[in-house]
């Protein structure tokens, strides 16, 4: 046995080998284009011992002809498969086998078809298979927020904010829950609720430059003195140096604190950094020095929140 022919036979039995240990975790759907260059050693293999031990030209012929014939056959009917839209979705909905895929795998899928069906805008059948993946793991926090969107989608505030509740209860470590579920609490002036989720969000992911301004705007709104806001604020700047918002609140507790001079920096950066705001104009029409700025702002920061779930 030539080294060619132990090259290749390595070659063939390492990919079949990683073809088996692969396959029932992607369970061939989503990740087949990782396993289809693992049987590719097994083919060029089988063509080399053709060639290298059937002496018979005849022989060898007909052999890499029907060989030829059977792979060309199964492309066309792969390609034919899943250049249709509706017949390769029909197809990939067969695929879980309980008896080859993991409860990982199986996640996987129904994953990958309820953001097929959110892209589509078909609520439904997002929904459907999203619950299919609560049914694998109640606990995942990603699936939660992806079930939330789509009721957001739908409009079904009631169900997306229960799923916003389910994801903060298993402790995600997405911030988006938090802060969507404390946005809801704090439209409608329910503040204690909102700070609590915002804690227990800041808990998991204390460097999160927006989740210590929310938390920040919140203590205030609740009716908090600046004291214990302003640490929020400073925080969030120290962690994200153009974080806009974060300048303007620091600025106006500032102004609450007397600190005029300390009002007036965080004030400059804050219109340095700021480029989007719709209510610049209005805020610059706030005199940093006037007892009345900081109860200004505050009404202008609750109104702000009057359209948000």
């Amino acid at each position: 046995m030539n080294e060619t022919w132990i090259f290749f036979l390595i070659l063939a039995l390492g990919g079949g080998y990683m073809f088996f240990i692969f396959n029932p975790a992607p369970g061939m759907s989503r990740d087949w284009i990782t396993l289809v260059s693992y049987p590719t050693a097994i083919i060029i293999a089988s063509a080399y011992g053709v060639l290298k031990f059937l002496e018979t030209p005849l022989v060898r012929r007909r052999i890499l002809l029907i060989s030829a014939g059977i792979s060309f056959v199964s492309t066309i009917s792969w390609v034919a498969l899943n250049n249709n839209e509706d017949y390769s979705l029909a197809r990939f909905k067969v695929l879980p086998d309980r008896a080859y895929w993991g409860p990982n795998s199986k996640f996987s899928f129904y994953e990958q078809l309820a953001i097929l069906y959110r892209n589509r805008m078909d609520g439904e059948n997002a929904v459907l298979y999203y619950r299919k993946c609560l049914e694998v793991d109640s606990t995942r926090g990603r699936i939660w927020m992806g079930l939330a969107h789509v009721y957001s989608l739908m409009g079904d505030t009631t169900q997306e904010v229960e799923c916003y509740q389910q994801a903060v209860e298993n402790r995600t470590t997405f911030m988006d829950p938090y802060i969507n579920l404390s946005k809801y609490y704090a439209s409608r002036g329910q503040f204690s609720e909102a700070v609590i989720v915002m804690q227990k969000g800041l808990s998991l992911n204390p460097e999160s430059p927006q989740a210590n301004n929310i938390l920040g705007e919140y203590v205030l709104l609740w009716g908090e003195k600046c004291e214990k806001a302003l640490p929020y604020f400073l925080h969030a700047i120290r962690i994200n140096s153009q974080y806009a918002k974060a300048y303007l609140n620091a600025s106006m507790c500032y102004s609450n604190l007397n600190e005029v001079e300390l009002a007036k920096t965080y004030l400059t950066e804050y219109f340095h950094h700021e480029r989007n705001n719709q209510n610049v104009e209005r805020i610059q029409s706030l005199l940093i020095d006037s007892s009345s700025s900081y109860a200004l702002y505050l009404n202008l920061l609750g109104k702000e929140l009057k359209g948000k779930k």
